[in-house]
């Protein structure tokens, strides 16, 4: 007489297909204890990412204005967008980088020295460049994108505001001026 052998997936999709409720999770949390173990390299690269966007971004705000200086009460508006520790003051934080910018000081209405940064003049030079192969590279992309947005309004109009809120998805600098 032949005996059937039974595999172990067999007997599984059997076992699932006949009680399917034999199957489900009975237990679904699991008190675990894992140490915690630091890794320098990992925490310093993640560090110096986070430094790397915040950076990034504070030249592209800086080379995007007509002056290529800006006072630190408008780069204190970005705050959100550099993802900085809560801790840490945009000044103190543009003036780790000396050599990225510069720190002078400008007199307000009311006569007291407020902070600006500018661009060093290599930082400038970089950002030039960048800005140039970039724009030359995606001007007729970002003309194309903003054909087919006023191709979907009526009249073939759009507020400065819509536009303004799209310049992320449009390829459009921080700052422009209209």
């Amino acid at each position: 007489m032949l005996q059937r052998r039974w595999c172990l997936h067999c007997v599984v999709s059997f076992v699932g297909y006949s009680y399917p409720l034999l199957q489900t999770q009975k237990r679904n949390l699991v008190n675990v204890k894992l140490k915690w173990v630091k890794d320098a390299v990992l925490d310093t690269v993640v560090s110096a990412g986070v430094q790397l966007k915040a950076t990034s971004t504070l030249v592209s705000l800086i080379g995007s204005h007509p002056d290529f200086s800006l006072p630190v009460y408008f780069l204190s508006r970005y705050r959100g967008q550099l993802g900085l520790p809560s801790d840490l003051k945009v000044s103190t934080f543009i003036r780790r980088y000396p050599n990225i910018f510069q720190e002078f000081y400008r007199t307000d209405s009311g006569g007291t020295p407020v902070p600006w940064y500018k661009l060093a003049p290599e930082a400038l030079d970089v950002y030039s460049q960048e800005m140039r192969f970039v724009y030359d590279d995606c001007y007729v992309d970002i003309l194309n994108r903003l054909q087919k947005l006023l191709m979907l309004t009526k009249e073939r109009l759009l507020p400065l505001q819509t536009i303004d809120q799209l310049r992320w998805d449009l390829g459009l600098p921080y700052e422009r001026e209209c």
